[in-house]
């Protein structure tokens, strides 16, 4: 399922993003690396962002 939230904390290559009054925690994929995307991080805090959820264990890439 695809939810939409607000990045409230962002550590190394996880980030804690808030979508409606829950909160998870999510992990940016590769996809970056092959698109030649020369960030260390490019999710910062403030940010918008779409994650893909996994209800089995209640995370987001």
């Amino acid at each position: 399922m695809q939810l939409k939230g607000l990045v409230t904390k962002s550590t190394g290559s996880s980030s804690i993003v808030k979508a409606g009054d829950k909160e998870y925690t999510c992990v940016v994929r590769g996809k970056f690396r092959l698109k030649n995307i020369d960030l260390t991080n490019p999710v910062a805090v403030g940010d918008i962002v779409e994650f893909d959820f996994n209800e089995g264990d209640e995370s987001g890439v």
